[in-house]
């Protein structure tokens, strides 16, 4: 048995709910991983949450679901995560979903649109096992209190296997890639980025093509993206900005484009952007 399997294997001996259950060992690793406190929700009536952080500028809940096989429906799992944000919106930054079992991509897809609709990052950290579990990876990422906060709770010997397999999780060629990630996805500075940036992309492209719609917002026909006044391309200019761009990738570094009033510098940029193929 290898340490993936050990480790499932003694997940699901836990409790599903409560301090010693799944909710609070999930509420103990995350509050290590982002050294925030996370507590747990009272039984009852959740709104769509174990637990959470502390309210803030920053909010997260998490929803902890212990599984030997089968996971919630989707519905179940859209209704979870509905009550959430109709409770909590606007102030829901980030909604995460801990599983002992695999969530499906369908599933995954079907939040990910509900969550974006409300600007809430949804993060799944369930046993997809390609390429490795994300719910071992917040374990093993924090197995010095993980394994703490089991002592009380296993057998000795039992304990020490998990210790053991904690430690061959985290020896992983993959793991460390995956730690990092599970991490960005739930930092405060990149949460929600992905998909602010492409709605921002869409709203835009809309506008770069359409020269009424590009007249009311911006003050000027600044769309050349539109087919019937197709822009004429200064492949030249465009490849020496990009050439500029890749080569100042310092996040300290300013460009800026000059010259002279109604030269084309805000055209140019918008052309580097959505028009040419060196995007």
């Amino acid at each position: 048995m290898n340490g993936f399997d050990t480790l499932k294997d003694t997940l699901l001996t836990l409790k599903p709910e409560g301090e010693e259950g799944l909710e609070g060992l999930v509420a103990e690793a995350l509050s290590n991983l982002l050294s925030t406190h996370f507590r747990l929700a009272r039984a009852g009536r959740q709104h769509g949450r174990d637990g959470a952080t502390a309210p803030g500028t920053f909010d997260i809940f998490f929803e902890a679901k212990l599984y030997s096989k089968q996971s919630m429906s989707a519905e179940d799992l859209q209704a979870k995560l509905a009550s959430a944000i109709n409770a909590h919106a606007p102030f829901l930054d980030v909604w995460v979903l801990a599983a002992t079992v695999s969530i499906g991509d369908n599933a995954v897809a079907e939040l990910n649109k509900t969550a974006e609709r409300s600007g809430v990052t949804l993060v799944v950290i369930d046993w997809t096992v390609h390429p490795i579990p994300p719910l071992a990876v917040l374990l093993a990422g924090t197995r010095v209190v993980v394994t703490d906060w089991l002592r009380p709770i296993l057998p000795a010997e039992l304990l020490l296997r998990v210790t053991d397999a904690l430690e061959e999780i985290s020896s992983h060629p993959l793991f460390q890639a995956a730690l990092d990630q599970l991490k960005t996805e739930l930092s405060r500075e990149t949460a929600g980025l992905g998909a602010a940036r492409e709605k921002n992309e869409q709203w835009l492209g809309r506008r770069f093509a359409d020269r009424s719609g590009a007249r009311q917002v911006f003050g000027q026909f600044l769309a050349p993206s539109d087919p019937t006044f197709p822009a004429i391309l200064r492949e030249n200019l465009i490849q020496n900005l990009g050439s500029m761009l890749m080569s100042n990738l310092d996040p300290k570094s300013v460009i800026a484009l000059v010259g002279e009033e109604g030269s084309g510098k805000t055209w140019l940029g918008t052309e580097k952007t959505f028009v040419s193929e060196q995007k």
